[in-house]
């Protein structure tokens, strides 16, 4: 049973209001489905915390793995200090052991009014998302310290309006695709400029990141090119919306 300080550390670990980022693509998603079809599902409110649940096992691995690995630094890394709490490993994965239980049986709940091939698509979806959180985070795979890697895993929030869309409708949409290329590109914007900034760290890390590969000024003309495309789909999200 965990200690009060222990649950503080856990929350302080979340960082809850990053989780925007997946929580708004995925209502995207579920608001798009509904101005296209008028259908929402009944369990959005449950879809919308298995989603925040998801988030954040993958952030609390990504400390763990970090810390374990020795590629931030205490001083510069906020969201590890869940470690002065208390916490330890096996703190962690009973949380997230705990938390797959639980989403697992809220998958049922959600989608229980689904026919069999609804069923088992959104179980397809539900399980990437899983997927990821530990193929981003945990070793051997650690796909974050992989060469351009991290990148192809921020498809991740890419492909949250598209299932969130399902998840919502029932239905397949491919232009729901297109409401997540801006939070992609903020993402790939984001994750660049960390692996600029912390390239040494990296290197001690044993980490091969793509700014290594291409260099600082290939590295600023990609998250200027990406910060543009960002504004150009937000532009196009606006009109779909409001037109």
């Amino acid at each position: 049973m965990l200690s009060f300080k222990q649950l503080k550390g856990i929350y302080f670990g979340f960082r809850a209001q990053c989780s925007i980022g997946t929580l708004s693509t995925l209502l995207i998603g579920i608001l798009f489905g509904y101005k296209e079809t008028g259908i929402i599902n009944p369990y959005t409110p449950v879809i919308l915390f298995m989603a925040f649940k998801i988030y954040t096992i993958m952030v609390l691995l990504n400390s763990l793995y970090d810390m374990e690995a020795g590629v931030d630094k205490k001083e510069t890394a906020n969201d590890r200090t869940m470690f002065d709490f208390d916490l330890t490993r096996k703190d962690i994965f009973a949380y997230v052991y705990r938390s797959l239980l639980l989403l697992f049986v809220l998958f049922i709940i959600s989608f229980n009014h689904f026919n069999l091939f609804q069923q088992c698509f959104s179980f397809f979806c539900f399980l990437l998302l899983i997927a990821s959180c530990f193929l981003y985070n945990t070793p051997p795979f650690r796909f974050k310290e992989k060469l351009f890697m991290a990148e192809i895993m921020m498809l991740y929030y890419g492909i949250m309006p598209f299932i969130g869309y399902f998840w919502s409708t029932g239905e397949i949409s491919y232009k729901s695709l297109l409401f997540g290329l801006p939070t992609f590109f903020l993402c790939i914007m984001s994750m660049l400029t960390n692996l600029l900034i912390d390239i040494d760290e990296d290197k001690q890390g044993g980490v091969y990141s793509t700014p290594m590969l291409i260099g600082e000024r290939a590295t600023i003309n990609l998250i200027t090119f990406s910060y543009l495309l960002y504004v150009k789909f937000n532009c196009f999200i606006v009109f779909k919306i409001f037109s």
